[in-house]
């Protein structure tokens, strides 16, 4: 199951790559090339779900970046990197989510409130916390940004969203999770 899990990952990424790969090198002509996003915040808790039994999760800190670029119109592709805090059984340990994004660029008042609702299917990795050791997970997010524009293409950016750790776990545990809320801040450049 793992196997099959991580080789759909891979061939999801290399297809969607793939894919758009003529189509970032086509909009190079429009002026905008896209954004880097640095982003810290809130990840809500939730539960957990260990073969079969279900364990509830304190909420903790987060934080990430993500670059994307134009693929197609007001449509963006990117990858993003984030590590969320997981708090279980008094312990604590940081999930690395690297994940392919796609968002909707909507531009308002002149482009200086822009409005780009995401998804996210990632690949995540978390180190042995309490009796559980290290596992993987296929993930997938979903968000809402909004960025205030400041100088051309600087601006203070906010999400909202939400994160499921879909299905994973290691060779003794099947694990799935969520949904958890994301809240974070940030700069868009």
């Amino acid at each position: 199951m793992r196997m099959f899990l991580r080789l759909s990952f891979v061939v999801t990424l290399v297809l969607m790559t793939t894919v758009f790969t003529s189509d970032i090198f086509a909009n190079d002509s429009t002026g905008y090339r896209g954004t880097f996003n640095l982003k810290v915040g809130h990840y809500g808790a939730g539960t957990m779900k260990i073969n079969d039994r279900e364990y509830e999760t304190d909420d903790g800190l987060c934080f990430g970046s993500s670059v994307d670029f134009p693929v197609s119109g007001d449509f963006y592709l990117g990858v993003a990197v984030d590590a969320a805090q997981i708090k279980m059984w008094h312990e604590s340990e940081y999930l690395l989510n690297v994940g392919l994004i796609l968002k909707k660029r909507f531009s308002v008042n002149n482009g200086s409130l822009l409005i780009r609702p995401a998804a996210v299917i990632g690949h995540a990795m978390l180190n042995e916390i309490a009796w559980v050791d290290n596992t993987t997970y296929l993930t997938f997010q979903i968000f809402n940004e909004v960025v205030v524009v400041f100088d051309g293409k600087v601006g203070m950016l906010w999400d909202v969203g939400l994160f499921w750790a879909l299905s994973g776990g290691n060779d003794k545990n099947d694990i799935s999770g969520g949904p958890f809320l994301l809240i974070r801040f940030g700069l868009s450049i």
